[in-house]
């Protein structure tokens, strides 16, 4: 057998039409030898406020529009599972074992990375993560300048990210890409 996919969610307009599909596919995979994983398989509500559920490293949730008031639709932005493992990649980029390095080929590394991440997370309602992401990568290499020119704190680093437009950093906010909103009573 060939593995295409194991990973899915099914929208229903009910409890019991969602119940009724779990059985369903769970009956469907019984017969091919497979089951779902009962600690990864959750039904959720998506009318309750603030419930929301995680999905290939977006949390998903339901949220009232800024503009149309009484008009919902589904969001979705990074999970805080998918921002923590970011922040992890960031810190490697920019840790003190690169001091020898120079900043521009940390730099060149760091934006690969941010590159990766913006692609595949700008479809949706990421701004305000991007926003605090772009705040952690400049606190970061600011540090990482200050500590590399023998200096204490961040504002010798913030100077010279500010006189050198930022050494080419990619930024991520700016780059968010709504798709086709259908909004719902």
């Amino acid at each position: 057998m060939v593995r295409y996919a194991d990973d899915l969610v099914v929208l229903c307009p009910t409890k019991e039409r969602a119940d009724a599909a779990l059985a369903a596919l769970a009956e469907i995979l019984g017969g091919l030898g497979l089951s779902l994983a009962e600690a990864k398989t959750h039904v959720v509500d998506m009318r309750v406020l603030r419930a929301g559920f995680d999905f290939l490293g977006f949390h998903h949730r339901r949220v009232e529009s800024f503009t149309r008031k009484g008009r919902w639709f589904c969001a979705r932005w990074p999970s805080p599972r998918a921002v923590k493992r970011a922040k992890e990649r960031i810190r490697e980029h920019t840790a003190r074992r690169w001091l020898m390095l120079s900043a521009e080929y940390v730099v060149e590394g760091l934006n690969q990375f941010l590159r990766g991440w913006r692609g595949y997370f700008a479809k949706g309602n990421s701004t305000t993560v991007f926003h605090d992401l772009d705040e952690f990568v400049t606190e970061r290499m600011a540090r990482f300048i200050t500590k590399k020119h023998g200096h204490h704190g961040r504002n010798y680093g913030l100077r010279v990210l500010i006189d050198h437009d930022h050494l080419g950093i990619v930024r991520l906010t700016g780059s968010v890409r709504h798709g086709p909103v259908h909004a719902v009573r």
